[in-house]
């Protein structure tokens, strides 16, 4: 798998984010969210509810944009709760360089 950013990192003490302990401590939480978004859409596979899928794949891809709208407003000062998942999702789907 290839290296991710975690912005969980910059929580861990100066000390502790230099280490390697602080990195793979992020990883494995990842990891584990990753699991449990995977699961959810297995069952919902199961249940007919959601339309086949490669569960792994999708549940990263659940867990980059819960983490993109964490950092949202680092980004764009004057989001908000109606324009989340417009300043989100659209990049996703149109592309970064497509027009607003």
């Amino acid at each position: 798998m290839p290296p991710r950013r975690h912005p969980a990192a910059a929580g861990c003490a100066p000390a502790r984010r230099r280490g390697r302990w602080c990195v793979s401590s992020c990883r494995r939480s990842g990891e584990r969210l990753a699991a449990r978004y995977a699961s959810l859409l297995v069952e919902g596979l199961v249940d007919g509810s959601v339309r086949p899928l490669d569960a792994a794949l999708a549940a990263e891809l659940v867990l980059a944009v819960v983490n993109a709208g964490a950092e949202l407003p680092l980004w764009v000062p004057t989001a908000d709760a109606r324009s989340a998942d417009r300043l989100t999702l659209q990049p996703l789907f149109d592309g970064l360089l497509a027009p607003p």
